[in-house]
């Protein structure tokens, strides 16, 4: 790699460094460099840290030395090495910054030490110094790949998602982490211990498990409930649906600037705000899809309907950058009655006949944030199965939808939409079975698990886990969290 001029610290030339006799000023020449990288993040930025590890002229003998001593134990990331005779790096580490000087065969070759030690040193002041050495360097802690998965089988009311990063560079633990909205810590800290000292009601960062702990128990199951203290030994399982994803994020877009994303007291649940992706995925159109309902005898005797939401999801062309985006996505918001609403995927051996059903297709053109905000304004979206069920759901989205002015629907302005089995609806609600927006009364909650077990046997939470490959399951712990100053906070 060819060597680069640095800059070097303002006002002063290196003679002048060697002899101020400041104590936090450390002074070297150096042949050879490298660039390591830690597995902590530091909670106020969540960086990793950063070293430069140098090699020193002495006598004709090359010492190493650190710039940003943490991570003497880091994985290696970068490197470099003069290879013409006399080119050497002068280092100047002051007032937490680090300036690289790349000097050539003409340069002197003494310098003086000013100090042995040097103060552990912000990480981005330790890219910039590497940055002149390799001006195409990327920042370790950019983005490669970002998913963002939807909680399943959670209360949908309160749900927010949850993020899965691959980073550019790997440390000693790997490239990826998560980003966990603190719905799932807090129902960690209810049912067992908490997997985060300290924790204040904020995203936390977790690190993939191995495979096999994936088998393990939950940290917030019951086998952690009764043994003390198990729940830290034990990981916690998370499991969700993806619905966005990305390749082709800025490049300057990092762990810092996801941190200033995830203000919890700025949004509302459902997906975080202000990212990359979430403005580059659209939704394009919205449709009801139809089949047969899966409820035994009844179900084939009225010819029941199960309605699901689709949504068609499309990248905006002019950041379509990563072969995973250049077509679009088709996701189904879906109410039943084991767990709610949820995002999904079509299932095992599902198929729907009416896709779309008749005069029910509507182009539009929302964020994904405006889209989910229609959602749960819907009375259906937090409302029991057995008062409400997937065709009210559907309806009172559209109809939402419709008045918020994000989809025309011309066609059903004078009566509204219609239930899929409206003409059933209508018999029982002249029968006093339902009130005049065709839904049963509330009831109890032994009448909602009663309602559950009839519908469905509360299987279906689980048989969707079982059969379908788009519901990832992960076995996370916390990451470990170091602060700039060396202090460690958690340790996952």
């Amino acid at each position: 790699m060819a060597p680069s001029r640095g800059v070097q610290a303002p006002g002063k030339s290196s003679a002048d460094v060697s002899s101020s006799g400041d104590s936090k000023v450390a002074l070297r020449r150096a042949t050879a460099a490298e660039l390591r990288l830690g597995s902590s993040f530091d909670p106020a930025t969540w960086r990793r840290p950063l070293c430069l590890r140098a090699w020193a002229i002495s006598k004709d003998v090359a010492t190493p030395f650190d710039v940003g001593g943490r991570c003497d134990t880091g994985r290696v990331i970068a490197t470099w090495q003069t290879h013409a005779p006399g080119c050497a790096l002068d280092l100047l580490a002051s007032d937490g910054q680090v300036d690289i000087t790349v000097l050539g065969s003409s340069a002197s070759d003494s310098r003086a030490e000013l100090d042995s030690t040097c103060t552990v040193l912000d990480p981005e002041a330790v890219l910039r110094a590497w940055k002149r050495l390799d001006p195409s360097f990327k920042d370790p802690d950019s983005f490669k790949v970002v998913e963002e998965f939807f909680p399943f089988g959670t209360d949908t009311r309160t749900s927010r998602s949850f993020l899965r990063v691959q980073l550019q560079e790997a440390d000693d633990i790997g490239d990826e982490v998560f980003v966990v909205p603190p719905q799932a810590i807090e129902a960690q800290e209810k049912r067992a211990h908490p997997v985060q000292p300290g924790f204040d009601g904020s995203h936390t960062l977790f690190r993939p498990s191995g495979f096999w702990e994936k088998f393990l128990p939950s940290s917030s199951g019951r086998l952690a409930s009764i043994l003390p203290n198990s729940g830290k030994f034990l990981p916690m399982h998370l499991t969700g649906v993806r619905v966005l994803h990305t390749s082709s994020i800025l490049p300057d877009f990092s762990m810092r600037c996801l941190r200033g994303c995830v203000d919890t007291k700025t949004f509302a649940p459902g997906f975080l705000p202000g990212t990359p992706w979430s403005k580059t995925w659209r939704v394009c159109c919205v449709e009801e899809h139809c089949r047969d309902a899966s409820l035994g005898l009844w179900g084939w005797v009225f010819r029941l309907k199960h309605s699901v939401l689709a949504v068609h999801l499309q990248p905006q062309a002019a950041d379509l950058h990563g072969r995973d985006e250049h077509s679009a996505d088709l996701m189904y918001v879906d109410k039943n009655a084991d767990i709610g609403v949820g995002w999904r995927r079509t299932g095992f051996r599902e198929s729907f006949n009416e896709a779309p059903r008749a005069l029910h297709s509507f182009a539009t053109d929302l964020s994904i944030h405006e889209f989910w905000d229609s959602v749960m304004t819907a009375k259906a979206f937090s409302e029991a199965q057995e008062r409400s069920n997937c065709q009210h759901f559907v309806s009172e989205v559209l109809s939402e939808l419709t008045s918020r002015g994000h989809i025309n629907a011309d066609a059903f302005a004078e009566n509204g939409f219609t239930l899929r089995n409206q003409g059933i609806a209508d018999v029982l609600r002249s029968w006093g079975y339902l009130d005049e927006g065709c839904k049963a009364q509330p009831g109890q909650d032994i009448q909602r698990q009663a309602w559950r077990l009839f519908m469905s046997w509360d299987c279906k939470a689980g048989a969707a886990q079982f059969l379908t490959p788009w519901m990832q399951k992960f076995a996370l712990r916390a990451a470990t969290m170091t602060a700039t100053n060396g202090d460690l906070l958690e340790e996952g």
